[in-house]
């Protein structure tokens, strides 16, 4: 096992590393709240606007979508011996969303801080970027079976623009290019680093790091498999979110319409070069939506509703989060 992240360094020196990644978080997210005041008063006003009891389903269903990323790091952590209780795991999927959005950096941003909550709750080095390794590919399949299960829908429906077909063929095979690399990978990873990454900073010890999770990953395949069938479950339970906005205000739609447009609203959004998919992931969904029926009215209203439940309303409590972890000065690990 390699060494835990209380040996990597002196306490006053991951002190000062917390307090500047903080400083840079709060910094971002006063910038997104500013730049997008806009969509986030909109949302506030459709949900006064919305039916309460269908609001609070949605927002309890949106809820139960971080303790799937609860449930997918435990029993990856379970199996490699540091197990975590549930409660000690929820609050860091908050405060992963909130870092992942305010600082958008394909996810970097907020692994790089679930990798420093785990390290402060013991977990070994190499545990803790397996769990992210692990879960992270995990999501991966389950978004691409998602978007494959979206694209011959639309595709056999004929009900959505060219466009967005192809779009959405385009992000599948994207995908499924970067799970084949990753599989053969883990099929036929080198058992010594290169020479060339040694001269790094770091660099051999990065590719221990991913040579063990690669490990991990090829050894537990059942575990790969319920931790994809978790991140699957999470994606089901934003159409229901969508579903029951949708609802909210007084619209009617399938939840597998609702599915379908979420899914294809993420796709848009990673596609398009822009922060977070702001507008392109609204436009997908409204356009999904539209396409199928639902009213332009009720679908504008819910997807700001939809992107204000899992987007804008965690964003609070996640920044208070993270400020209890990077800003808490005590040197022992939390607890």
């Amino acid at each position: 096992m390699g060494k835990d992240y209380a040996l990597t360094s002196s306490p006053r020196v991951r002190q000062q590393i917390a307090f500047l990644l903080f400083g840079i978080t709060a910094l971002a997210a006063v910038i997104l709240v500013a730049v997008n005041s806009f969509e986030i008063g909109s949302f506030a006003a459709q949900a006064a606007r919305a039916e309460p009891i269908w609001l609070i389903l949605a927002f309890l269903s949106q809820i139960l979508t971080y303790f799937c990323d609860a449930a997918a790091w435990k029993i990856v952590l379970h199996r490699l011996g540091s197990s975590l209780t549930m409660l000690k795991l929820l609050p860091l999927s908050v405060a992963k969303l909130f870092a992942d959005q305010a600082i958008p950096s394909a996810g970097v941003s907020g692994g790089a801080f679930f990798l420093y909550a785990l390290g402060r709750r013991n977990v070994p080095q190499e545990a803790a970027f397996s769990v992210f390794a692990f879960v992270s590919l995990a999501f991966l399949f389950a978004f691409l079976a998602s978007a494959m299960v979206s694209f011959f829908s639309i595709a056999d429906g004929g009900d959505i623009g060219s466009d967005l077909v192809d779009s959405i063929a385009t992000f599948a095979a994207i995908i499924l290019f970067g799970v084949l690399a990753i599989i053969s990978f883990l099929l036929f990873q080198p058992r010594k680093p290169p020479k060339w990454l040694a001269k790094i900073p770091a660099g051999e010890r990065g590719f221990e790091l991913i040579a063990a999770a690669a490990e991990n990953i090829k050894s537990n395949p059942l575990l790969f498999l319920k931790a994809s069938l978790i991140q699957l479950t999470e994606r089901i339970l934003d159409g229901v979110t969508l579903w029951l906005a949708i609802y909210a205000v007084d619209g009617s739609a399938s939840f597998y319409l609702c599915f379908i447009a979420v899914v294809l609203a993420s796709v848009a959004a990673t596609i398009a070069p822009i922060p977070m998919g702001l507008g392109s992931f609204e436009g997908g969904m409204i356009a999904t939506l539209t396409a199928a029926g639902v009213d332009v009215e009720n679908a504008l209203t819910a997807t700001l509703i939809y992107r204000g439940l899992s987007l804008w309303l965690p964003l609070l409590p996640g920044f208070f989060i993270i400020q209890r972890e990077m800003l808490r000065i005590k040197s022992d690990p939390a607890v």
